[in-house]
């Protein structure tokens, strides 16, 4: 490793050797500058005026790009000092915390620490990224020896897992197709779902072929797998649906012949399918998308620092590199990150290629980009606990904080939902989250926003449109606290998800599960804006300055939580085999013998779309061949008539052999310059149009929110709830958390007036309630059908729930089932688990098999909880069993009159609001409900009294909709019940 270090010197044709020595120096000095300039006191308006004078010389020197780099750097720098100052004042005259003279509540306290925690992360973020993009490499494309017989040879593997062939195959054939001598090239199609199919179409695409049995270690696993069966010099990797263009290897590998201490080179990941934000908002290819800050800039940054990271496909690495390690991590869900940092501490180099040479598939749903993004932050976070950068031997201090960063990066879900409810903290609870005034606010955090916004759309302008980075952090930030605080406790938690992609969206929807949080985030900042009014004009007329700064903090969030649950309104996307807008020149060959010149407009692995003469005329159906030109030379392709329009004719290609297949995958995906165009399609972002763009999002999603915008079930929000159940609900919190202030400064005038008399009489005062005994079918809990277990696949599917004033004393399961006789020679028992305790198995064995068989199993009653779930599964005989995935395995069929029985007793409930809406409603009892309301005479003839009432009856009536409600009206009535 030291002679590699002395051998090679990380010289580049964009930056002078020693680079980083030089910019280290120049951070420095400007840093101590940013720091005196910082520290120095100023009045208000001395401060104001200081603002004046920075913002001006920003918006003089602000460059239309960021080829400017000295200008930039100037922006930075006085973003740098606005931060820097505004820093000083947070910390030393806006906290009161040790103030004697500031009388601060509990409230004031928990808000103000929790806002500034947040504001310490958002500053760090700031800087480190400034530093990690200040001067990016932008490094060439380094050419190759002349001499084709010098150049080393290169294993291509292409793992995969459970995706279909047809997202495959096009990563296949163009892998076989790179530019490369034939003799040192070896195309490997790695399987680790045990697929026949995939065996057949390696040999006859004439790539090779490795099948895993086991599936351990997920995609690093399987690389390791063939790692110990391959022996190329390099090893390049493709994700299965990233399709490289032929030219891959010969732009990628100069570099290795340049740096004998290169270990890696990585190079963008392009996708030309629409992300779900894309594709909902409808703004694919107007508006960056999420990852291309990271592609476009901030990999151009790392690699300054020698600091770029593997991102697992899209990449070549050096296979003396990757056996030092002892072969791709498995450690973390993060392989290619993990892998770079322990390629790294080796003391290897490692390079970005920011050109488009592959091009691969955008998730499709909301769900399965969130679950991307949760298994990103979740194995960055194990990096960070496993191999902290910080503290990890054999890394330059540019290498250090590029990796910190990265993984810093994946926190910002609590401190951003911090933001977003902050201004909350004083209009609900007129909590003092910044102890200072609305000018001194206005003239220290607003030049501190403004100036990180002006810097950062010169740097990232290209790359991420300003104020996407707030919608596309609060879609995601409430999904990212359980698994990064998890992955900070124990980093060992957590299994690597294969993303699913190559799918179709059947239908427009609203896609609940992902954006409740989002929705009730908006819900309580709408009416935080309402509240806001209120104390305007007649609450806090005083302090009409802090009014208006929280009431504009407000309206910002509302429409970042407005964009972001716009998103969630799924758009349809019926094609599986995505069209890909190509301009290429082709002629049309009719059975008569006619020869029409036309160009495509857009290509698939399916069909084609052509632009025709408007004097040529096409039927349906009919037969036809296209020939497409590259050059001189064509290639015929035989089809029929699907879309005869005027000027236009959609076509749908025939069924065609591998090596035609091959064939388009080359005119589709793999010229030279297919990408080139798709990657700088993004104009530079301004940011005021940016954000009347991200306000047209904002108020469009608060429309649709409030049920203003659709009639059908399936695209409104949550289907069979009224979106005012739910702002009725939020209106009940928000009032109750309103009333608390009040409620703790009357403490001391309560505890010397007599107690009131009690509407809710203690369930302990009831009649005593004897033990019940629950028999509940599987048919009763939902199940329509008998469960089939395939191969060693769970079926988790049957939940069953308690009351919150009942427990279990004892408990039995009764089981139908019958287990095919093919199971016996790969499995061994069928495991009972319910909420994943063991509750019996059953033995697998001649004599119980083709067989209708019934069986009582005792369950614990320490197992069942107030939500349930029941799971069976299949255990095999060999731990490295290869589970087959074809829907025709054999099975053990489970019958639906499977039953569980329980002996529940009743339990004594306190008579505590905290426990709301216990006892009135418990969502885990199917009962009628009846609810009494009571009411004294006076209160029977106010409006207001009523009306609350109603409301009241509204909520719990939308709530147990599927049960029936009846609420009994009492006059001057106590009832034996609660009320």
């Amino acid at each position: 490793i030291n002679m590699r270090r002395n051998y090679s010197s990380r010289s580049t044709e964009t930056n002078p050797p020693g680079f980083q020595w030089l910019l280290w120096p120049a951070l420095i000095h400007a840093s101590l500058l940013a720091l005196l300039v910082s520290s120095i006191p100023l009045s208000a308006e001395q401060q104001f005026l200081f603002v004046l004078a920075s913002l001006g010389l920003s918006l003089l020197i602000r460059p239309k790009n960021d080829l400017a780099r000295y200008r930039v750097i100037v922006l930075v720098s006085i973003s740098v000092i606005a931060t820097g100052r505004y820093i000083y004042w947070r910390l030393t005259e806006s906290l009161g915390w040790f103030d004697s003279t500031i009388d601060l509540s509990p409230l004031d306290y928990l808000f103000s620490f929790g806002l500034l925690a947040a504001e310490i992360y958002a500053w760090t973020v700031l800087f480190l990224g400034y530093i990690q993009t200040v001067w990016p490499l932008r490094r060439p494309s380094y050419p190759m020896a002349k001499d084709r017989s010098t150049w080393p040879s290169v294993d291509v593997v292409i793992p995969t897992y459970n995706e279909p062939l047809n997202v495959v195959a096009a990563s296949v054939l163009a892998a076989a197709n790179l530019d490369w001598p034939a003799n040192k090239l070896n195309v490997y199609l790695l399987d680790d779902g045990c697929r026949p199919e995939f065996r057949d179409f390696a040999a006859e695409a004439g790539v090779r072929y490795i099948e895993r049995e086991s599936s351990e270690g997920a995609k690093a696993g399987n690389i390791n797998h063939a790692l110990e069966r391959i022996d190329g010099e390099y090893v390049a990797i493709f994700d299965c649906d990233h399709v490289p263009v032929r030219s891959f290897l010969k732009k990628t590998m100069g570099w290795f012949s340049r740096d004998l201490n290169l270990a890696i080179v990585q190079t963008p990941h392009l996708f030309f399918t629409p992300d779900p934000v894309e594709r909902n908002l409808q703004v694919y290819h107007r508006v960056p998308p999420e990852g291309q800050l990271f592609y476009g800039l901030v990999q151009d940054g790392n690699d300054t620092w020698n600091a770029s990271f593997f991102c697992g496909s899209c990449a070549v690495l050096r296979r003396q590199a990757i056996d030092e390690i002892g072969g791709i991590a498995t450690d973390t869900v993060t392989e290619d990150a993990h892998t770079s940092l322990l390629i790294q501490k080796n003391g290897w180099n490692t390079a970005y290629l920011n050109e488009p040479l592959a091009a691969g598939l955008a998730t499709e749903r909301l769900s399965h980009h969130i679950g991307q993004r949760i298994r990103w932050a979740r194995g960055m976070i194990q990096v960070f606990r496993i191999d902290n950068p910080i503290i990890a031997k054999g890394l330059s201090l540019g290498q250090r904080l590029c990796y910190f960063n990265a993984m810093l990066h994946f926190f910002f879900g609590l401190p951003r939902l911090i933001f977003l409810t902050a201004p909350l903290a004083y209009l609900f609870f007129e909590a003092y989250v910044i102890q200072a005034s609305a000018a001194l606010i206005a003239v220290y955090a607003l030049p501190h926003i403004f100036q990180a916004q002006i810097a950062n759309s010169v740097m990232q302008g290209r790359y991420r449109h300003s104020f996407w980075a707030d919608v596309y952090e609060t879609m995601i930030s409430a999904h990212l606290l359980a698994p990064t605080l998890g992955a900070l406790i124990n980093p060992s938690k957590g299994k690597f998800n294969v993303t699913d992609k190559g799918g179709v969206v059947d239908k427009d929807h609203f896609d609940w599960r992902s954006s409740k949080i989002v929705f009730l985030l908006l819900m309580l900042n709408l009416i935080g804006l309402i509240i806001a009014v209120v104390r305007l004009f007649w609450i806090n007329t005083d302090e009409t300055g802090t009014v208006l700064i929280n009431l504009a903090w407000t309206m910002y969030n509302s429409v970042i939580l407005g964009a972001a649950l716009s998103v969630a309104w799924e758009k349809r996307q019926r094609r599986d085999t995505p069209r890909i807008h190509r301009e290429i020149p082709a002629v049309i060959h009719t059975r008569d013998g006619r020869a029409i010149e036309v160009v495509s407009s857009d290509l698939s692995l399916s069909g084609v779309s052509l632009q025709i003469p408007g004097n040529v005329e096409f039927s349906r159906d009919e037969k036809l061949t296209v020939e497409l030109l590259d050059g001189d030379q064509g290639y015929r392709f035989k089809g029929t008539v699907k879309t005869p329009k005027t000027r236009h004719l959609g076509i749908r290609f025939d069924p065609m052999s591998t090596r035609k297949m091959s064939d388009l995958v080359y005119f589709s995906h793999g010229r030279d310059d297919s990408w080139d165009d798709w990657y700088r399609v993004w104009r530079p972002s301004k940011p005021m149009a940016s954000f009347f763009e991200i306000v047209r999002f904002g108020v469009l999603g608060m429309i649709k929110a409030l049920g203003g915008h659709s009639d059908d079930p399936e695209n409104r929000i949550r289907p069979g709830f009224n979106t005012a159940v739910w702002l009725a609900f939020v209106l009940l919190l928000v009032v109750g958390s309103y009333l608390v202030p009040e409620l703790v400064r009357a403490d001391e005038r309560t505890k010397q007036s007599p107690a009131p008399t009690a509407l809710l009489q203690p369930v302990s005062e009831q009649q005593p309630v004897s033990e019940q005994q629950v028999s509940m079918t599987f048919r009763q809990l939902g199940i329509a059908e008998p469960i089939r277990l395939r191969g060693g696949n769970t079926q988790d599917a049957i939940w069953f729930s308690l009351r919150a004033d009942q427990v279990a004393k004892s408990a039995q399961l009764t089981l139908e089932y019958r287990i095919a006789q093919q199971l016996l020679k790969d499995y061994r028992s069928l495991d009972i688990r319910i909420n994943n305790q063991l509750v019996g198995s059953i033995p697998i064995k001649a004599d119980n098999v083709d067989l209708d068989l019934s069986r009582v199993f005792p369950v614990d009653p320490l197992f069942i909880s107030d939500q349930n779930q029941l799971s069976f599964k299949l255990i095999p005989i060999e731990a490295a069993f290869c589970e087959k995935l074809d829907f025709r395995a054999v099975t053990a069929r489970i019958s639906i009159d499977s039953h569980i029985e329980m002996n529940m007793r009743p339990l004594d409930l306190a008579n505590d609001l905290n426990l709301f809406p216990i006892p009135f409603y418990d969502p885990h009892d199917d009962s009628k409900l009846v609810l009494p309301v009571i009411l004294t005479q006076k209160q029977s003839h106010s409006t207001a009294a009523l009306k609350a009432a109603g409301i009241l009856a509204s909520w719990f009536g939308g709530k147990t909709d599927y049960r029936g409600a009846e609420f009994p009206v009492l006059l001057n009535q106590i009832p034996e019940s609660h009320a």
